[in-house]
């Protein structure tokens, strides 16, 4: 209870008697001179002492007043304003150790990077192996999820399907870069670049790492050379290397003029005519009847009348119709085999220069029985059952290699009395081409049968085969 009211209680009961309002001296306040809002506070003067007035037995008691809810307010807005600071301060205490954390995490990611240098997108290409080691992608992992596929809005609200299927953008970018290449293409240019790595090794003594440098390609120019190789086998060497410069944004140094003049000039000085002749109709014909003579085996009889007739009607490559064990270069299979009506037809999507449509190569019956693939065709399937594997193999689906295929072809050539030098597995293709360009058949014609990519055909072409065969 205050004062006020306990000096009220004390009144006599008699008649009541106010007590005057005291006027508020206007010197007990005064206001601060600052920014802040007008606060009004109390007189620091001590207050006067309280009066006591008596008349008779009544006592009055006078309190000065107190300005008590501006005293208030103002403690409460002080209370306010350290609470503010008290709060801005811990934010910035956070702040500075989240901006700590930060400086620490990435330096921890700056060390890792330099303890793994193999993870640089840059040291190793995208499909390039490097001493044994899985290529480092071109592109790191994201962790970018695909949205769903837009699905109809026909009788459907939701624009985005409810599948939850989703993948890698990075993981599928990499296998397209995989696939831009034939597979064959992929492994000869893998091959290169193990060579390039050997020779970078073992000559310049520094590891390879793109982009090459311009004097260490034509040093490698010269050490292709040196070991004779020849010139075509040069020029698709750099257009591999080339290719990793080109598929990582690299500047492509094999490009170059110095590069360009070495490859060149090895052409120049190494350039030899094409020696090797064309297995026309009659020599094929020979051959065909020469192999009941030097080979006894019924089997291999059948396999050989057969693959020389695949190998020349079908304009192939020895490479894709012989294998080798354990390795997994495409080769021509029995699933790529189909009987019609009419003969045979046979689909393969991956070749040289392939762009990965399927393409099919027809085989008819012939006049002449001895050179009748479909015939040959029919015999050595009897022979070879239909288990799955390679279309062309030794018994036991043992896969016959290209130096074997070689090996038989040069005992039937030297039983025919012909220069084993001059004849060789790609003499079929050579005469394929031979006698399409003596039947009239136009150049677009015998590149899509031969497979070409260019007009590279021409130099195969040899001069007239003397004998007409309705293809």
């Amino acid at each position: 209870m205050c004062c006020v009211c306990a000096s009220l209680l004390q009144m006599p009961r008699g008649r009541k008697r106010h007590a005057p309002a005291t006027p508020v001296n206007p010197h007990q306040t005064r206001r601060r001179a600052s920014n802040q809002a007008d606060v009004v506070e109390p007189a620091t003067t001590a207050p006067k002492p309280r009066k006591t007035r008596r008349r008779g037995s009544q006592v009055t008691d006078v309190v000065e007043s107190v300005n008590v809810p501006d005293f208030t307010a103002s403690m409460l807005q002080n209370q306010q304003l350290q609470q503010t600071v008290s709060s801005m301060a811990s934010s910035i205490s956070a702040l500075q150790q989240t901006v700590q954390a930060l400086a620490e995490s990435q330096a921890t990611l700056m060390s890792r990077i330099e303890q793994q240098p193999s993870l640089a997108p840059l040291q190793q290409p995208c499909i390039l192996p490097n001493a044994g080691v899985n290529p480092a992608p071109i592109i790191q992992d994201t962790g970018f999820q695909v949205p769903p596929s837009r699905s109809s809005r026909r009788g459907n609200s939701n624009c985005y399907s409810t599948s939850t299927d989703s993948y890698s953008l990075t993981g599928h970018l990499n296998f397209l870069l995989q696939s831009s290449l034939a597979a064959s293409t992929r492994s000869a240019y893998e091959r290169v670049w193990r060579t390039y790595s050997e020779f970078s090794y073992g000559t310049l003594g520094r590891p390879a790492v793109l982009p090459l440098p311009i004097q260490d390609l034509a040093h490698f120019v010269a050490f292709l050379d040196s070991r004779t190789y020849s010139p075509a086998t040069i020029s698709t060497y750099m257009s591999a290397l080339g290719y990793y410069h080109r598929i990582n944004n690299l500047p492509d140094n094999t490009a170059c003029f110095l590069v360009r003049k070495l490859v060149s000039t090895v052409q120049k000085l190494r350039s030899r005519p094409d020696t090797r002749l064309p297995i026309t109709p009659s020599i094929l014909k020979m051959l065909i009847q020469s192999i009941d003579k030097v080979i006894a085996d019924f089997y291999l009889q059948a396999l050989l009348k057969c693959m020389f007739l695949v190998a020349f009607f079908g304009f192939f490559r020895v490479g894709e119709i012989t294998s080798e064990i354990n390795s997994d270069k495409p080769v021509l299979r029995l699933g790529n085999l189909f009987k019609g009506a009419n003969g045979y037809h046979i689909i393969i999507s991956t070749f040289k220069h392939s762009t990965g449509q399927p393409h099919r190569i027809n085989f008819h019956r012939q006049l002449d029985p001895t050179l009748c693939p479909v015939s040959a065709l029919d015999l050595y399937l009897q022979h070879r059952g239909s288990a799955p594997g390679p279309l062309f193999v030794l018994r036991g689906l043992l896969p016959i290699c290209r130096s074997a295929f070689q090996s038989r072809l040069d005992l039937c050539l030297a039983f025919c009395g012909l220069d084993i030098a001059k004849y060789k597995s790609h003499s079929f293709r050579i005469g394929a081409a031979s006698l399409s360009a003596e039947l009239g058949l136009s150049d677009a014609q015998i590149r899509k049968l031969g497979r070409w990519h260019t007009d590279a055909f021409k130099r195969y072409i040899r001069g007239e085969s003397h004998i007409a065969l309705i293809i």
